[in-house]
């Protein structure tokens, strides 16, 4: 759907694509198989989300194209060079 997530957070560590997420089962296999820690939901990651890293699928090693802060994007320049 355009617009909607393009991953999740799945713990703190771990992301998933939208469609590796799907594949395993969404929220409902999420939920069911112990969640994380106290969310309730795993985090949508959308387009215009932005993180201090790049941020790649646990799963399938896809990027999970979405915007970074600049500290990510420092992150980033300092590892090209």
């Amino acid at each position: 759907m355009p617009g909607g997530p393009i991953g999740y957070c799945v713990t703190c560590d771990d992301a998933e694509c939208a469609a590796c997420f799907q594949r395993a089962g969404g929220q409902a296999n999420w939920l069911a198989g112990g969640g994380f820690e106290d969310w309730t939901e795993a985090l949508a990651i959308l387009r215009d989300s932005e993180s201090d890293s790049p941020t790649h699928c646990h799963d399938c090693g896809r990027l999970i194209e979405h915007g970074l802060t600049d500290t990510g994007l420092c992150y980033v320049a300092e590892s090209v060079l």
